[in-house]
Formats: structure tokens, C-alpha cells, sequence
């Protein structure tokens, strides 16, 4: 396949998603109007309901609460939707661009040049249209560390060259799956400081699991909430 209509191919692609993405738009502003009458009419309905009787105010107001938050739910996953389709068109853009000389859109590694490396300044290692720029694909900045270790120091990659081959000759067939996995990861920097933060924490003892005090507040306290709303009404 020539070069040009691989990006052209890249072009449509990222038009595809475009399109899909204004879709979500649109979406999102019914959605925003519908939950603003939702809310409004919720309030009405609810007053005449509990003008009718307690228990019949109740139960609209718990019906209310419940679509109300359907509705949150909705413009939520949506948003997401919105965010991923905009992801898939700037990754197609991006790589029709790359193919055309222009390797703006994809981070240099310059923080990771090293004036004392053995050979990282004699091949363009890294910064403008280095080697890191043509192959990073990273999403986060702990994968950037970890690209920018792997070239710095290939030796250690060695004995694993044949497995990567035969790892990338896979991948390099699934171009929905890779663009897929990119778009989830964009926007969302993750540094290695982050990730270690997140396992010391996912180490310790929950405060909440270990103190039966806490634990057991979070029942009763939406039980006095609620018993109090009731006694408020009645």
C-alpha cells in the first residue's frame, strides 16, 4: 500500500470520528436539557405528590432521585464517548501527519537526553525527529520512562529480541485495538511517582474496613437522614 493512501486512510478515519463525536454533542445537549427538566419537573411533580399524601410523596420523590441520576449516569457515559471518539480522531490525525514528515504531535523525549551517554547524542536518540519521537506512541509518562530506558540501554533487551519481534508483528495487525487502547490512555498523564503513590496506598489497611465505628456510620447515617426528612414532612 503506498504511502499516500495510507494517510488518506488515516484522514478518514479521523473525519469518521470527528463526525462521531459532534453525534455525542448533540447528544449530550438533549441530554442537558432533559435533565434540567427532569429536575425542574421533578420538583413539581414531587410537591403535588406529597400534597396528596405522605407516602405517595415518598414514593415519587424516591422515583425522582432515581431518574434523576439515570440521567447523570447517561450525560456521563456519554461525555466519556465524546472524549474517546475525539481521542480516535486526533491518534488517525496524528499518524497521517506523521507519515507526511510531521512528528509534532508526538513528544521529542527531550528531558531524557543525556550529554554523557555513550552513543544517545551521536544517533538522534532523542528531541526533534529523533528516534524516540518516530516511535513513541506512549499515553503516559511512566510508558515515556519506559521507551526512553529501553533505548537508552538496549542491552538489556537482548535476550528478549525475538519475543518482541514476534509481539509487535501481532500488534502491528491490530490497528483498531492499538488506536483503541491509545485513545483510553490520552489525556490521563500518569507518572511512575502516581503509580507507586496508588500501590502504596492499595497496601494499606483501609481506614474504613478496620474502624467499626466508620463502618457502621455508613449505614445509619442515610437511615437519620432519611428518618429525619420523614418526620420533617409528617
Amino acid at each position: 500500500m503506498k504511502r499516500d493512501t495510507i494517510r488518506e486512510n488515516y484522514l478518514q478515519e479521523s473525519l469518521k470520528f470527528t463526525r462521531l463525536e459532534k453525534s455525542e454533542e448533540v447528544i449530550l445537549l438533549y441530554l442537558s436539557i432533559s435533565r434540567f427538566l427532569s429536575f425542574t419537573g421533578g420538583l413539581i411533580l414531587t410537591w403535588f405528590a406529597f400534597k396528596i399524601g405522605l407516602y405517595t410523596g415518598l414514593v415519587v420523590l424516591l422515583g425522582v432521585i432515581i431518574f434523576f441520576l439515570w440521567m447523570l449516569k447517561l450525560y456521563s457515559l456519554h461525555s466519556a464517548k465524546k472524549e474517546f471518539m475525539g481521542n480516535l480522531s486526533a491518534i488517525n490525525r496524528n499518524e497521517a501527519d506523521a507519515i507526511s514528515g510531521d512528528l509534532s504531535a508526538f513528544d521529542g523525549g527531550n528531558t531524557y537526553a543525556d550529554t554523557g551517554h555513550d552513543f544517545s547524542n551521536d544517533v538522534d536518540l532523542f528531541g526533534s525527529s529523533s528516534l524516540f519521537q518516530y516511535l513513541n506512541r506512549t499515553a503516559t509518562g511512566y510508558g515515556r520512562d519506559i521507551l526512553a530506558g529501553w533505548l537508552s540501554d538496549p542491552f538489556l533487551l537482548s535476550s528478549q529480541l525475538i519475543l518482541r519481534q514476534e509481539t509487535i508483528k501481532e500488534i502491528a495487525s491490530k490497528k483498531k485495538w492499538r488506536h483503541e487502547f491509545m485513545a483510553h490512555g490520552m489525556r490521563k498523564p500518569l507518572e511512575k511517582n502516581q503509580i507507586n503513590s496508588l500501590l502504596e496506598w492499595m497496601d494499606e489497611k483501609s481506614i474504613i474496613k478496620s474502624t467499626s465505628v466508620i463502618k457502621a456510620m455508613i449505614y445509619v447515617m442515610p437511615s437519620i437522614t432519611i428518618l429525619s426528612f420523614v418526620f420533617l414532612l409528617s
